[in-house]
């Protein structure tokens, strides 16, 4: 299948790149950041917009305009974008995992390191829906070299390294950029902490490295205990966040729902998990409502190109084994599961049980 997988992740890279920047250009987004981000004002604000973050001039415009994109987000003046982009944020937990976990089969720990960052950085500032469909065109679908008898240099680390790691370097910089201002923190602050979360890829290969050097010479953790953890760990957040969506979506058309109230247009679950088609383009009116479609064509990209590669994934190791899978009745349980759980995390199991029986192969030849 990796013949037919690879172009289609290429196209779908190709289509992100059409409708999210593209599209955001004919329908005005683009202008719109572009004014807001010259006026010195935040959506919901007329002014405010912090210009200073590192005194590098190109990167502070970068983080300058992420604000811009961001605020909305973080400061909640739309439920429907805060509740959708928080689905977002749990899907890329595993989708981050993914890119891990295949970089550490024969790398050593600063090629680890030096891999993660920079992909994680591409892929937070171009997008998921363009980076995460080409890094995964690039890697292999094999799982042959997760069954050699080497082994990895992250066994090193302890078991709850990883979500550890995730929760210090992701999780808690989304919590800190989420709290309410001026009623908590201070609008400059809070833009500082949306700022710096935009680099949690680097933080995170850097804990891990710091942490493999804080280990070094421990006695090693078996790949699959290590992984296990991180896996669960991923699948949980991915899991909780779209069901989440899913619930106060499905609950907001009932009359007596507590979700039902002036917004209760915007959480219906057509206008809220179904992306806009091209063809259905309006100009964009609204800051919030610029952003949602951005995350809307983002997410739907990114997440069915991270389940299609593990499909892949999935499927040559069955073949390699010389299984035998029923394609129609396996994809149809798929799609299931993906609208029930998420692509993501039907993405991440798919690649965990691909992954965990051959590390179990590695170790049983390292005992012989």
């Amino acid at each position: 299948m990796s013949h037919v997988v690879r172009p289609i992740l290429i196209i779908l890279a190709s289509v992100a790149i059409y409708t999210k920047y593209y599209l955001s250009f004919q329908n005005g987004f683009i202008d719109l950041l572009s004014t807001m981000g010259s006026q010195g004002s935040l959506a919901g604000l007329q002014d405010g917009l912090r210009s200073h973050y590192t005194g590098l001039d190109p990167l502070d415009k970068f983080l300058k305009a992420c604000n811009v994109f961001f605020w909305p987000i973080f400061h909640g003046t739309s439920p429907a974008l805060s509740l959708y982009a928080i689905a977002f944020a749990g899907s890329m937990i595993p989708m981050w995992l993914i890119l891990l976990m295949h970089t550490c089969v024969k790398s050593s720990i600063v090629e680890i390191v030096m891999i993660n960052a920079l992909t994680g950085l591409l892929v937070q500032g171009i997008g998921p829906g363009v980076m995460m469909c080409v890094l995964l065109a690039m890697r292999s679908t094999s799982m042959e070299e997760f069954a050699v008898t080497s082994i990895p240099a992250v066994s090193i680390l302890g078991p709850n390294d990883l979500p550890l790691s995730l929760v210090v370097c992701y999780i808690l910089p989304l919590a800190l950029s989420s709290l309410p201002a001026p009623a908590s923190i201070s609008v400059p602050s809070k833009q500082l902490f949306i700022a710096s979360w935009q680099g949690w890829p680097l933080y995170i290969a850097l804990a891990v490295g710091i942490a493999h050097s804080l280990r070094y010479g421990y006695r090693r953790s078996r790949p699959q205990q290590l992984f296990r953890h991180a896996y669960a760990f991923a699948l949980a957040c991915s899991i909780i966040s779209h069901v989440g969506l899913l619930l106060i979506s499905f609950l907001s058309i009932y009359p007596k729902s507590p979700f039902l109230s002036l917004h209760s247009a915007d959480l219906h679950p057509q206008s809220l998990l179904v992306p806009r088609l091209p063809w259905q383009e309006v100009k964009i009116t609204s800051l919030e409502s610029g952003v949602l479609r951005f995350l809307h064509w983002d997410y739907s990209i990114s997440s069915t190109g991270a389940l299609l590669w593990c499909y892949d994934v999935y499927w040559e190791d069955r073949m390699r084994g010389k299984g035998w899978i029923a394609f129609f009745s396996l994809s149809s349980q798929l799609a299931t599961m993906s609208l029930a759980f998420g692509p993501c995390s039907v993405a991440l199991a798919l690649y965990w049980t691909a992954l965990s029986k051959n590390l179990m192969k590695n170790e049983h030849v390292r005992k012989r």
